[in-house]
C-alpha cells in the first residue's frame, strides 16, 4: 500500500487499485491497473505512478517447451510508468525491462533507481548478457561497459543498476552493470548506493577447518541520470540487512555479526562496528 494523503494505492496479485480515500464520506475505488507478471513494489511521485512487475520464464515460455533458447530461463524485470494525472484513467507513459531479478529500488527527487541481479552462467557455450528494453527497443549490454569485481566468490551475478526519469518521458534511462558475488544488501543515501555480498572462504588453523566470513562493500554514485562506480572495500562479518548501515558526515558505518551463536572459542558470536571512510 502507497498514500499521498488523499489517494491509496493498493497492489493485490496483479492489480493496483486507486481508492480515493479523503474526504471519508467521498471514498470510492477510481480505478484498476492490470498486469501480467508479479508486483514488488510502487512509487507515488506526484501524478506519476512507477510499478515494478517482475515475469518470470514460466509466465512467457512453456515449461516443457522441446526447444528451449537462452531466453527460456531469464527472468525479466519490468518498470512501469503511469500518467495518474487523471485517477480514474491511468495512462502508460514509458516502459523499461531489463534482463534479471528485481533486487531493490529507491526514488530521489524524479529518478527512481533500480538494482537487478541476473545470475552469470553458460548455455550451450555462450554467457548471457543482460539486455535492456526502452518502449519496445531492445539492446544487449556489451561486455566492455561490465565492470568486474576483483573477487572471488562460488557464484556471479551481473547487477545492473538502472536510472529512470519518471517525469520526463523523453529522457532515456542510463544504466551501469557489474559483475560481482551474489547482491545481499543495499543502504541508500542521497547520493550513494551501497551494495554489499558476502565473501566467505574457508581456512585450516591447527587441522581445523573455519570459515572466513567477510563483507564485501561496492559505493556508487549516483546524481540524476548519472551512475559512477566509486569505490570498494571489505571488513569482517556478515551484515544482517540495510538498518545495519548508514552514511553520516562522508563516512560510511556498517554493522556485522562474526561466528555462531552456538560457537565456542574464536567461532563465538561477536558483533562488530566499523566506520569506513568514502574512499
Amino acid at each position: 500500500v502507497k498514500t499521498d494523503g488523499e489517494y491509496i494505492y493498493v497492489m493485490s496479485e496483479k492489480n493496483i487499485t486507486i481508492v480515493r480515500a479523503y474526504p471519508p464520506a467521498e471514498a470510492e475505488i477510481l480505478s484498476q491497473i492490470k498486469v501480467n507478471g508479479t508486483l514488488l513494489g510502487v512509487f507515488i511521485n506526484g501524478d506519476r505512478l512507477v510499478a515494478f512487475e517482475v515475469e518470470s520464464p514460466y509466465d512467457v515460455y512453456s515449461a516443457f517447451d522441446e526447444k528451449p533458447t537462452i531466453d527460456s530461463y531469464i527472468w525479466r524485470t519490468i518498470i512501469k510508468v503511469y500518467d495518474i494525472a487523471d485517477r480514474e484513467n491511468p495512462v502508460s507513459a514509458r516502459n523499461v525491462s531489463i534482463d534479471g531479478g528485481y533486487f531493490n529500488s529507491r526514488m530521489i527527487g524524479d529518478y527512481v533507481y533500480v538494482v537487478i541481479n541476473q545470475p552469470a552462467y553458460i548455455f550451450k557455450d555462450d554467457v548471457p548478457l543482460p539486455k535492456i528494453c526502452t518502449d519496445g527497443l531492445v539492446a544487449e549490454i556489451s561486455p566492455s561497459d561490465i565492470y568486474y569485481s576483483n573477487v572471488s566468490d562460488y557464484g556471479y551475478s551481473f547487477t545492473t543498476i538502472v536510472a529512470v526519469n519518471v517525469q520526463n518521458d523523453a529522457q532515456k534511462p542510463t544504466h551501469l552493470p557489474f559483475l560481482f558475488g551474489t547482491t545481499s544488501n543495499m543502504y541508500v543515501s542521497v547520493n550513494n548506493i551501497y551494495i554489499t555480498h558476502p565473501n566467505t572462504t574457508c581456512i585450516e588453523k591447527m587441522g581445523i577447518t573455519q570459515l572466513r566470513e567477510r563483507t564485501v562493500i561496492h559505493r556508487i554514485r549516483v546524481q540524476d541520470d548519472k551512475i559512477k562506480y566509486e569505490a570498494s572495500g571489505e571488513v569482517p562479518g556478515n551484515v544482517l540487512n540495510q538498518f545495519s548501515m548508514d552514511e553520516c558526515n562522508e563516512h560510511f558505518r556498517i554493522a556485522t555479526t562474526t561466528g555462531e551463536v552456538w560457537g565456542w572459542g574464536e567461532s563465538t558470536s561477536k558483533n562488530h562496528v566499523y566506520v569506513l571512510d568514502l574512499n
